[in-house]
């Protein structure tokens, strides 16, 4: 495992962030369980950003969300398959706005951290900025034309884990994080 010299353990919410990442969510974006519209949040950002990062601010440095910030309204979404078994659909949480604007905002200050600290593999192309499935795909095809062309064979398997996120020890990935320098209040 790499060294991290470094550690993250909190981030600040500037009322410039905030104003930055409110103006970043559609008018369409659906409401959560506090019934605050993502367009209402857009047209009035420069009014509120001052008080909502006071709001973050106070969250980040008590450990503790908004009461209406924890709330979720679950909603099936239907993937694939027969209609009538439950395993084929997907859980879609929808969230206050806010929450999701501070859950924004944490995790681009933990990529920045991540990229600092060149914790992100160059192989990496999941939750990466200009990186896809594509990306990925365009280097997987890269490497193979390139072993072709020298005559070296290429293997290639795939795997897909189910519900493997859900599946990740919680003390595991604590101890993992703070291994990497993530640290303190971000792992409230």
């Amino acid at each position: 495992m790499p060294m991290v010299t470094n550690s993250i353990d909190d981030v600040k919410f500037t009322t410039k962030i905030v104003l930055k990442t409110l103006l970043t969510f559609d008018d369409a974006t659906a409401t959560g369980p506090d019934g605050i519209p993502s367009i209402l949040l857009k047209r009035c950002s420069s009014l509120l950003a001052e008080y909502i990062s006071s709001i973050m601010n106070k969250s980040m440095e008590g450990g503790r969300l908004p009461a209406d910030w924890k709330k979720a309204t679950v909603v099936p979404i239907y993937k694939n398959g027969d209609k009538m078994r439950p395993s084929n659909y997907r859980p879609i949480s929808l969230t206050s706005i806010l929450c999701k604007a501070m859950k924004k905002i944490i995790t681009e200050r933990l990529r920045e951290f991540l990229l600092q600290e060149q914790l992100i593999l160059d192989e990496q192309h999941g939750f990466v900025p200009k990186r896809s499935i594509i990306t990925n795909m365009l280097q997987c095809v890269n490497e193979w034309v390139s072993n072709h062309d020298n005559g070296l064979p290429t293997d290639v398997i795939y795997l897909d884990y189910e519900k493997a996120f859900d599946r990740v020890p919680l003390r595991r990935l604590i101890c993992k994080l703070k291994h990497f320098g993530i640290r303190g209040k971000l792992l409230a």
